[in-house]
């Protein structure tokens, strides 16, 4: 499962009320790369979300599973 905030970004960007769990079953079976890109382009962060990913890899010394399908 994804934290509310992460939840309510996601509803938001698929133009649902942040509430609206609706559509859940589908959001956790979204592949991890594209809830984050679905987060960061709700907050107006479009097309980075491969070189942030790499920044958070080489900073904290860790490789995410960005390949994971889902939860």
């Amino acid at each position: 499962m994804y934290s509310d905030n992460v939840m309510q970004a996601i509803r938001q960007n698929l133009e649902l009320d942040p509430e609206d769990n609706s559509r859940d079953s589908e959001i956790f079976k979204m592949p991890r790369l594209e809830v984050l890109e679905k987060c960061l382009n709700w907050e107006g962060i479009v097309g980075y979300s491969g070189q942030i990913i790499s920044y958070i890899e080489d900073i904290y010394g860790i490789t995410l599973e960005t390949n994971l399908d889902s939860l």
